[in-house]
């Protein structure tokens, strides 16, 4: 028979008691990284929103679930090397905000399941193989909103009964945009209005933008746009022109109106792709979604200093009223 001494009985004990803890310790307390590919000050609401989703589950920072997030400012360099930060560690989910972060998960990772969000059309993209079986570690929620530029045109020729000719601020790398234009394009003809089509690349083609823009703008969704954000308000502004954006946040930084998927509603529905990962559920599994919530919201002190007038009909539909 084999004789085993104290010490190591002690030694086999206090390593079976210290196990369980380990594991339930880790069941306890997930990690869940989130990556946006902007500046920080520029998702806050959004970074709220996923919290706000997550504590409605029960979850709680530093209790139950640990959150990593990281901002890259646009830079791919710093995203891939936030990413190269994060993955030897093995977070339980990696939360991807917009295409940039999202693509750049999918092609650093085959085996953490990963949740975008805000995404186009993520099956052209070929982030997913479809939105009802996205396929090995990948879901989230889409944008997905087939007359979305047709309504944002629409939109525009209600507030300004008088347009006949509007810019497009489009960014030709975005793959998204071409179809977008495509979009808006017809769109612009029904209406018998003429589209003009400017290109913006970076900060100085925003100045460009604007000084060639006429009868009003139309502002993409984009994240190298989203980037200048705050020139954009302020250029609208400087230059006296009604913009169309497609997210609330610029009209609450001052810009005219928007209309468009509500990111928050998107950020605080990625909780629950989370919870659903972290209680075992395969991102295979779990279909994507699309937009589910559409917000207007219009910016009664830009009009005002524009000299328009907004028609209570159109009040009385938006969502956020700036006054």
């Amino acid at each position: 028979m084999a004789i085993i001494s104290r010490r190591r009985i002690l030694a086999l004990g206090g390593m079976l008691a210290a196990a369980p803890l380990a594991v339930l310790g880790q069941a306890r307390m997930p990690r869940v990284a989130y990556l946006f590919p902007f500046r920080e000050e520029q998702t806050k609401a959004w970074w709220d929103a996923c919290r706000r989703g997550l504590h409605e589950l029960g979850y709680e920072e530093g209790r139950n679930i640990v959150l990593e997030p990281r901002w890259s400012d646009g830079d791919p360099k710093k995203l891939k090397a936030q990413l190269d930060e994060l993955l030897p560690s093995r977070p339980d989910v990696i939360v991807a905000s917009a295409q940039p972060a999202a693509a750049a998960a999918k092609a650093a990772t085959s085996t953490i399941p990963i949740v975008f969000v805000a995404i186009s059309d993520p099956v052209r993209l070929k982030l997913v193989a479809s939105m009802a079986k996205p396929g090995r570690n990948v879901t989230g929620l889409a944008l997905l909103a087939p007359d979305l530029s047709a309504e944002r045109v629409k939109i525009l020729k209600e507030l300004l009964p008088g347009l006949t000719t509007f810019t497009v601020m489009s960014n030709p790398a975005n793959p998204d945009h071409k179809r977008f234009l495509a979009e808006t394009g017809s769109a612009a003809r029904d209406l018998g209005l003429v589209l003009n089509v400017v290109e913006v690349r970076g900060e100085d083609d925003v100045d460009r933008a604007f000084d060639t823009a006429q009868g009003a703008m139309l502002f993409l969704d984009d994240v190298t746009l989203w980037r200048y954000r705050r020139r954009a308000v302020l250029r609208s502004v400087q230059r006296r022109l009604p913009v169309m954006y497609g997210d609330s946040e610029f009209v609450r930084e001052g810009g005219f109106a928007s209309y468009g998927p509500s990111r928050t509603d998107l950020y605080r529905r990625s909780a629950e792709y989370v919870d659903k990962v972290l209680k075992g559920t395969k991102p295979s599994q779990i279909p994507v979604e699309p937009a589910q919530a559409f917000e207007f919201a219009v910016n009664l002190r830009h009009a005002k200093s524009l000299g328009l007038t907004i028609p209570e009909s159109l009040l009385q539909r938006a969502e956020e009223v700036v006054r």
